[in-house]
């Protein structure tokens, strides 16, 4: 990881903005969520489909990747 306890998340729809993606990993039991950044197209302000998710220490970011790799995220709209 190139900064300690950062992922990279993709695919987000238009409705994920950041106190969604920080309740959905509190309902997978993940508490250590320190910030979320929801990037923006910089041409249109819309959200550009992939976060940032920070976490306390990179063990804690490997726990809620493993969690929610390949998962549907909870209380989404598949």
């Amino acid at each position: 990881m190139a900064r300690e306890g950062a992922l990279w998340m993709g695919d987000l729809a238009d409705y994920m903005d950041e106190p969604f993606i920080v309740a959905a990993f509190r309902a997978l039991g993940e508490e250590s969520v320190q910030n979320v950044k929801v990037m923006k197209n910089r041409y249109t302000g819309h959200p550009a489909g992939y976060c940032f998710v920070n976490f306390s220490s990179d063990n804690a970011a490997l726990t809620a990747m493993h969690k929610l790799n390949g998962k549907i995220i909870p209380n989404s709209q598949p």
